[in-house]
């Protein structure tokens, strides 16, 4: 047998093989179509209940209402300004400061009172990322108003000691003065 010969006789297998997948494959299509048209017709029994996140409520106000958020402090104990050089990213010089905001801190400090830090934050364009950028503050959890020390007293009472949100609020306003809704 030659090597055209060989070559006829793979290419016939290889074009029959072919020809049966096609057909299984179309076969395998109209049996999912099939399986999926029952699947919508299927009623769900009565002793399934429904899932839990159906019967949860959204959190927060109505849609078209007014938001509240936690009243600024009157005062603040410490002010902290804080500055950037180079991009946080790419570590490219930044251009122009393109103005600053303003982020308070409630915090506890154990021994102590509470009290409030205000962070100046000075925003940069950065040329090289196209965005602009601004220095981290530093022992804050992110889009907090609440510091960790009082974070972590709060999750402490609440897991550790399973003391209710009225007794939390309650031990925040006695011992720290801050008034907090949990």
């Amino acid at each position: 047998m030659g090597d055209v010969a060989k070559l006829k006789f793979h290419l016939d297998r290889a074009f029959r093989e072919i020809r049966e997948l096609r057909e299984e494959n179309k076969k395998l299509k109209q049996r999912i179509e099939e399986l999926e048209s029952k699947q919508k017709t299927k009623e769900v029994p009565s002793f399934v209940k429904p899932d839990r996140i159906a019967l949860s409520h959204n959190l927060g106000r109505p849609k078209g209402h007014e938001g509240v958020a936690r009243p600024l402090p009157d005062h603040f104990d410490e002010e902290i300004n804080h500055k950037i050089d180079k991009c946080p990213d790419c570590g490219s010089n930044l251009g122009k400061e393109l103005g600053r905001r303003i982020r308070y801190v409630e915090d506890i400090i154990p021994q102590q009172n509470y009290k409030v830090v205000k962070h100046t934050i000075p925003r940069h364009w950065c040329p090289c990322c196209k965005k602009i950028v601004e220095p981290k503050p530093e022992n804050v959890i992110p889009n907090f108003r609440f510091g960790l020390n009082l974070m972590l007293f709060v999750c402490f009472q609440h897991f550790g000691l399973a003391l209710t949100n009225n007794k939390i609020q309650l031990e925040l306003l006695t011992y720290f003065g801050i008034k907090v809704s949990l």
